[in-house]
């Protein structure tokens, strides 16, 4: 069992939650995760941001890299949280699928938690950051490197 200890991807300040992997044309695996401040207890939907990080194995270790979807405000439909990420390559693009949420950040009860959760597509050409969007509309956002 110890020669699995570095496929573990952990974090003492942040909770980690479904990573999802892809093999980028750098060679390198490109793992897209949930992550949210763990002295804040479970408050993924509220806090939660999708992340990334890179390992030269499928089996780690894995080193954080950035946020690639963070918290953007009210004003947007993710804004609060983004969470869930699955990325896939079609058609030499890769599409980062999630959801989002956005609201007052006020837990009323578990069955009601701000305004909404909702899915989203993000379409990327290459495994790079900052991303850039260039289009927005019916819940997809395509963007360039």
């Amino acid at each position: 069992m110890a020669r699995f200890q570095e496929s573990k991807f952990v974090s003492d300040e942040f909770s980690i939650w479904g990573g999802s992997l892809v093999k980028g044309e750098d060679g390198l695996y490109h793992m897209f995760y949930s992550r949210w401040p763990k002295k804040l207890g479970w408050e993924w939907v509220n806090y939660s941001e999708v992340a990334h990080a890179v390992s030269a194995s499928p089996f780690g270790p894995f080193k954080h890299s950035d946020v690639a979807l963070p918290e953007r405000g009210a004003a947007f439909w993710d804004g609060s949280a983004t969470h869930n990420p699955t990325i896939h390559k079609f058609d030499g693009k890769y599409y980062l699928y999630y959801m989002g949420n956005y609201g007052d950040k006020k837990v009323v009860s578990v069955l009601k938690v701000n305004k909404e959760l909702t899915g989203n597509i993000e379409i990327i050409n290459e495994l790079g950051w900052p991303w850039q969007t260039l289009l927005t509309g019916l819940g997809l956002v395509v963007i360039n490197l």
